[in-house]
């Protein structure tokens, strides 16, 4: 019924939500570990800097670390930008199904009106 695959979908929704948090909590836990090996002592402002940062600016964190030789330095590290999206395709005109029109257009063959 309706229900049921609505409610099932808002428990997929949560679930897929849950791990991605729980993988972003797992990268801070790793980098703080990291980083307390690596500089022993690590600050609570340090700790809850990483605790809060987006999962972009863990990973460029995480590679700062690597070779980075003050705590400082990692935190120096912005994540890289993201690679612009390819824009799509220009339809052609006269075809009014969005899917049709940009299969058309990516195939280089005309449309024809209807």
């Amino acid at each position: 019924t309706y229900w049921d695959a609505a409610v099932e979908e808002g428990f997929a929704k949560g679930e897929a939500k849950g791990l991605e948090q729980g993988l972003e909590r797992g990268r801070a836990d790793l980098l703080l570990q990291q980083l307390r090996l690596k500089f022993l002592l690590l600050s609570a402002r340090a700790a809850k800097r990483v605790s809060a940062a987006s999962a972009a600016q863990l990973d460029a964190w995480a590679e700062a670390a690597l070779s980075a030789t003050s705590l400082d330095e990692v935190f120096a590290r912005q994540p890289k930008p993201k690679p612009p999206v390819a824009a799509s395709p220009q339809a052609p005109p006269g075809i009014r199904c969005p899917a049709i029109r940009f299969s058309m257009a990516r195939l280089g063959q005309p449309a024809e009106v209807a």
